[in-house]
């Protein structure tokens, strides 16, 4: 009886606690992405603001009540795993969240409920004979069904909910099994968007399990965080938001990845909205699409459009990454170009996966808003992707002309960085780890919709065949493996990329430019890396120019070498909607695509006159094709060494190729084209690798073109430059330049404090917000050139008439001649005065004419008051001061405190220079000289420079200069030296030597590892020698000097001195940056005993009185600040002195390096004379933007770092740097309190 009571007393608390653990499971449902009170205000919103979404939702409902036997999962299990059964798991999320908003509709939910019994009763969810394995669709089931379960809680029955969270518990168990093993597994593929679905399936069915069990969830959690961080952290690197896998399978990834960053930051407060990834990944969607908002470019494996979305992802990203209603637009444009028929149409696969996230991520309270031209521009760059597209985000309408380029590297930029760089190496051991399967051998491939019709598309998902792209195969290969004798890139031949055949780094493509010029636009892609070195190729260079809305040009280069196998090549094109027909023109043989207004054609042509064949296949359909049959032209054509060139003239329907001729020469191809009646005169520069150890390829493009660029179009009486990878111009942006030219109008003290021919590289946006000094009046002008993609108001400050006043300028006011000797110049005046009017006394003599005497008389009296008022406007030049006192007679006593600078400023327009000046003014291999303070940005500008091919990198650190007077080339030195001086004649032999032969000169020096693996790799290509020290920073006029005025190109680095001191006094900076600190303190202090009076800085010796009198420095960070301005102000006046000289100086600002990377690092090349590779300028924004490397001084870098100081620095200390610095700061365009 005693043991009866026991049993019934622990068996009522058993059952007590199993309620009480329900009642609060009860009180906690929903939770995944809102809670019970959230709900009420989602059914409100449901017929409100979210009634466009709920449509969808509703439509989904009554799809299952219609048609339950096509939409329920069958009852026989062997049936469930039968084939690929995601649509299970993806259209529960619909079902069950419109149950969740219209709770009343009972019948609905008995199916959703027979829907769930069902899935529950299966004894796994694994596609038959993967069982165990983490392949295959069980994690969108387990995410629809955890979903599911968390939205209905409160409607199931207490024996459902038990059983349904007992097989959630179950799967997501088997998941962590899976997880932890640690092998390669889609698991272990982070960015794959299989390995990504798995996660985020696993980290939901964890969610749900924590709310009843959090002990038994908490490391299946963990674990899932761990996956899907380390995920994100690696995109991150991904710095132009694409994904390799093309849009169809990249939304796919972001599909899932955008639901876990929401439910990260909900349930962990973890947010990823400063990933460099997500802050780009919108504009993957938008230049992605094709005129009309129907489909989308197909690169790799892909459908027409997307297979999950995209609704729910860009909505996502408008709502918690970028608030600025563009994804609200563009996905109000999507939706109203949706269409039901297949299969354009989504797949009943996919269709409803992501309507709950929609509806959840949706923020009605942004307005709808069009990206303007001003923030983005129809010529788009995916610097990592290596794709090029024009014309994204379009209506379909005649003139509105889409096309893309892909010229990259498998897996992208920041894959291959990461396989080479061994980063992570504990967790990344080779391409398991991201398995680019989905990838095609696609490398120069292009696509061309020219008025929204298709005229060259992609054959889509597919087997991996080189043929099935359209771009160039081989024959005869000795290595080829399928459809021999032909071969085309490394990878083909299979149902995947075979990924393992691009272990070595020059296993890539890479886009050469691409840039926009008024209507044209021009892109360029080398893809030699693809193709296997037994075809001892050395150039596969395609050139693409796009004349107009409908003629678009085509140049294929091959060089091959001397004993190349290959003698025929042939050019893919497909048209996966309209079939070719066979088409002539001009006796050229091509091919046409047939539509209501017209026909699209193109047509082939040599320079030698041989006629290419051209053969059309139509309704192809090689195994493994998904998509549809395909249609393609195989343009096949004759090989010869050394090189082979071929034009393919595609126009549409209201142009016509009245005439076309193609020469080539041994740089390039000549092409003139009558288009209606307009003549085009084009040279294509096709060297992108020098065909000489001796000649750079930048000066054999400039024998072609006339300048270091790809190509020079006669366009009229226009000529257009490209080459110059000007990403100011792709971004909408206007290029501008200040420059300080009009310096007549300034007086002479004017000129030491402002430089001759400078100009500023800094971001359009950063222009239009600098500050303006008092009394500035803005000017707006219209500027236009062969640079700008169309006419733009532009507002600028330039040197000028209007005169302005810096105020709190602490530049000294230098006059012409101390005050002391003003009543010399006086009294010299007078006494030459008297002299004139003595001499010309005209005295009676013999002559009888007294009225020819008294004329005299009168003429020279005249010439005398002539002289007498030169002579007081001079003395009124040079001893009137401003203020109206005449310092020279009566000095003024200067006043105690820092003397403000009237600083003249005229108001002209930002507009690039003449490109041909530009072409013509820098030299064939300029040398760049490139200064700073040390923490100025120069470690950051290292990531482009280091890794650009056209120039050959020299950093300070790893070469020693000897310097004739003490000292090495590595110490800040501000000292100045100047043309007559001859105590560096050891420095400058070393340095003519260094011009002379480059090669020779560091083969002489044990050391410089580095340097000399740079000058192999850029064979006699342009010198940029890199100071962060500061030594050179205050003898560039010197070095202009001795390298000479041609080709000297001094770029100085500047950061706002506010921001410098505080990196460098900040305690977090470390032992090392106090160090340094330390030694730029002593350097100011010692400066007067360094260098000599003629070596002496500008503006020191004022600083240095100053301290003397009646100004006593206190602390470092004034001294910092004064080192600074004397080191810039230096800099900046030697350009001013150095009035005969050619050479101008671009000032670079950190702050625009970090928040402006694109378009600052692009000026700066423009600058220069000198294309910005894509790869290099991708190099520099994931140095930049991505907080995942550390330079010196900084640390962690990324955009924050430029305004770090505003939240670090006391009041007062900003206003002591401001005192001194004040004047320069203006001149830098940074704004102060003052």
């Amino acid at each position: 009886m005693l043991q009866l009571c026991v049993w019934f007393i622990v068996m009522t608390v058993i059952v007590r606690g199993d309620k009480s653990n329900d009642e609060n499971a009860a009180d906690a449902r929903p939770m995944l992405y809102f809670s019970k009170d959230d709900l009420l205000r989602l059914r409100a919103k449901a017929d409100f603001s979210h009634h466009k979404i709920s449509e969808g939702i509703y439509e989904a409902a009554h799809a299952l009540t219609s048609d339950q036997w096509k939409y329920l999962p069958p009852k026989d299990y062997k049936k469930f795993v039968s084939d690929w059964n995601e649509q299970y798991g993806n259209n529960l999320c619909a079902f069950s969240f419109y149950c969740a908003l219209r709770p009343e509709d009972s019948k609905t939910f008995e199916l959703v409920r027979t829907y769930l019994d069902r899935m529950e009763s299966y004894k796994d969810w694994y596609v038959g004979g993967n069982n165990g394995v983490d392949v295959g669709p069980i994690a969108h089931t387990l995410t629809g069904f955890a979903t599911a379960y968390d939205f209905l809680y409160h409607k199931l029955d207490p024996k459902r909910r038990q059983l349904y969270f007992s097989k959630i518990k179950s799967v997501t168990a088997d998941l962590y099994k899976i997880f932890d093993r640690q092998k390669f597994n889609f698991m272990m593929q982070y960015t794959h968007s299989q390995s990504v679905a798995n996660s985020v399936g696993f980290f939901i069915g964890a969610l749900v399990v924590s709310v009843q069990e959090p002990e038994v969830a908490a490391p299946w959690i963990q674990k899932a965080r761990d996956s899907l961080d380390f995920t994100l952290e690696l995109l991150s690197y991904v710095v132009d938001g694409s994904s390799s896998e093309g849009v169809s399978y990249g939304s796919y990834t972001s599909q899932f990845l955008t639901q876990y960053v929401y439910l990260a930051k909900r349930h962990h407060n973890m947010d990823y909205a400063r990933n460099q990834w997500l802050l780009n990944h919108f504009w993957f969607y938008y230049h992605t699409i094709l005129p009309g908002f129907q489909r989308t470019v197909g690169i790799a494996d892909g459908n027409y459009n997307w297979l999950y979305g995209p609704e729910s992802q860009i909505l996502f990203l408008d709502s918690q990454v970028m608030n600025s209603g563009y994804g609200n637009w563009l996905v109000d444009r999507i939706q109203a170009a949706r269409v039901s028929y297949r299969p354009i149409a989504p797949s009943t696969t996919q269709i409803w996966s992501s309507h709950h996230t929609e509806f959840i991520f949706y923020n009605s309270s942004l307005p709808s808003v069009q990206p303007s031209p001003n923030t983005t521009s129809q010529l788009h760059v995916f610097s990592d992707w290596g794709v090029v597209t024009y014309g994204g985000g379009q209506e379909a309408k005649m003139g509105n002309t889409y096309f893309s380029f892909k010229c990259g590297t498998p897996g992208g930029e920041a894959v291959r960085y990461l396989l080479h760089s061994g980063r992570y190496s504990n967790r990344i051991d080779g391409w398991d780890n991201f398995k680019p399967g989905h990838e095609h051998p696609d490398q120069n491939s292009f696509v061309f919709v020219p008025n929204g019709r298709y005229v060259v598309s992609e054959a889509l998902h597919g087997p991996k065949y080189t043929y099935l792209d359209n771009t160039i195969s081989f024959a005869p290969s000795p290595t080829s493996l399928c459809n021999k004798p032909w071969e085309g890139q490394l990878g083909e031949c299979e149902r995947w990329l075979k990924y393992d055949q691009y272990t070595h780094e020059d296993v890539r493509g890479e886009i050469l430019t691409a840039v926009s010029s008024g209507p044209m636009s021009f892109v360029a892609g080398e893809a030699l890396g693809m193709y296997s070195n037994e075809m001892k190729l050395s150039s596969v260079q395609r050139s693409i120019l796009l004349v107009n809305s409908e003629v678009l040009i085509l140049v294929d280069s091959i060089r091959v070498q001397d004993l190349s196998p290959i003698k025929r090549a042939s050019a893919f094109f497909h048209n996966t909607w309209r079939p070719f027909r066979s088409y002539e023109h001009l006796g050229y043989h091509g091919a046409k695509v047939e539509y209501p207004e017209g026909d699209y054609s193109f047509f082939s042509a040599s320079p030698s006159g041989a006629k290419a064949n051209s053969t059309i296949h139509n309704g192809v359909r090689p195994a493994g094709l998904r998509a549809g049959p395909t249609n393609y032209v195989n343009v096949t054509f004759d090989v010869t060494v050394p090189s082979t060139t071929i034009a393919h003239v595609f126009h549409g329907p209201t142009y016509t190729v009245k005439n076309f001729t193609i020469s080539k020469t041994q740089y390039g191809v000549n092409l003139e084209a009558l288009v209606n009646e307009k003549t085009y005169k084009i040279a294509i520069a096709t060297i992108s690798r020098s065909t000489s150890r001796r000649v750079n390829p930048t000066q054999e493009r400039r024998s072609h073109t006339g300048h270091a660029g790809y190509a020079t179009v006669w366009d009229g009486d226009k000529t257009r430059y490209f080459g110059f990878d000007n990403r100011a111009m792709q971004l909408g942006r206007d290029r501008f330049i200040r420059q300080y030219r009009d310096r007549r109008k300034l007086t002479r003290d004017e000129r030491i404090a402002l430089p001759h021919g400078i100009s500023f590289t800094s971001s359009f946006d950063k222009a239009a917000n600098f500050p303006r000094p008092r009394g500035y009046r803005q000017q707006v002008t219209e500027t236009t050139d062969a640079f700008v993609t169309n006419k733009t108001n532009v507002t600028s400050a330039a040197v000028t008439d209007n005169v302005t006043e810096a105020s709190n300028s602490t530049l000294p006011e230098f006059r012409p001649l101390p005050d002391k000797d003003g009543w010399k110049i006086s009294l010299a005046a007078f006494v030459i005065m008297l002299k004139i009017f003595l001499a010309c006394r005209v005295y009676h003599s013999s002559n009888r004419d007294g009225m020819r005497r008294s004329a005299r008389t009168w003429q020279c009296a005249c010439r005398v008051t002539g002289l007498a008022l030169l002579a007081l406007v001079a003395v009124n030049t040079a001893c009137i001061d401003r203020s109206g006192k005449n310092v020279c007679i009566a000095p003024a006593r200067r006043p105690h405190g820092i003397y403000s600078l009237v600083i003249r400023l005229r108001n002209s327009s930002f507009s690039r220079p003449d490109p041909n000046h530009t072409a013509g003014a820098v030299s064939q291999n300029p040398f760049v000289a490139l200064s700073g303070l040390p923490g100025t940005g120069l470690d950051v500008l290292e990531a482009v420079f280091d890794s650009s091919d056209i120039i050959t990198y020299l950093p300070s650190s790893e070469i020693d200069i000897p310097i004739s007077s003490g000292g090495t080339s590595r110490d800040t030195h501000p000292c100045v030296w100047t043309d007559s001086d001859k105590d560096h004649m050891d420095t400058e032999l070393w340095l003519k030597s260094l011009m002379k032969n480059p090669v020779l000169h560091f083969n002489q020096q044990a050391d410089a590892y580095n340097v000399k693996r740079r000058l192999r790799r850029s064979a006699n290509s342009p010198l940029l020698f890199s100071d962060n020290t500061g030594f050179w920073t205050t003898k560039l006029r010197w070095l202009s000097a001795v390298v000479g005025d041609d080709s000297i190109q001094p770029v100085l680095v500047v950061r706002d001195p506010r921001s410098w001191i505080h990196m460098l006094l900040a305690k977090t900076s470390g032992d090392s940056y106090e160090k340094t600190a330390g030694e730029l303190v002593e350097v100011f202090e010692r400066l007067s005993e360094r260098c000599p009076d003629s070596a002496t800085p500008f503006y020191y010796q004022h600083f240095e009185e100053k301290q003397r009198s009646d100004w006593h420095v206190s602390d470092d960070i004034e001294k910092l600040a004064m080192l600074w301005t004397v080191v810039m102000g230096t800099a900046m006046a030697n350009a001013a002195n150095d009035t005969a000289a050619k050479w101008p100086l671009h000032v670079v600002r950190f702050e625009d390096i970090v928040t402006e990377t694109e378009s600052t690092v692009s000026d700066l090349f423009s600058n220069l004379g000198l294309p910005l590779p894509v790869k290099a300028l991708n190099n520099v924004l994931r140095v930049a933007t991505t907080g995942r490397y550390l330079v010196a001084y900084d640390g962690t870098m990324n955009p924050d770092v430029a305004g770090s100081w505003r939240r670090g620095i006391d009041e007062h200390d900003v206003t002591k740097i401001e005192r001194i610095c004040g004047g320069m700061m203006a001149v830098f365009g940074y704004e102060t309190n003052a």
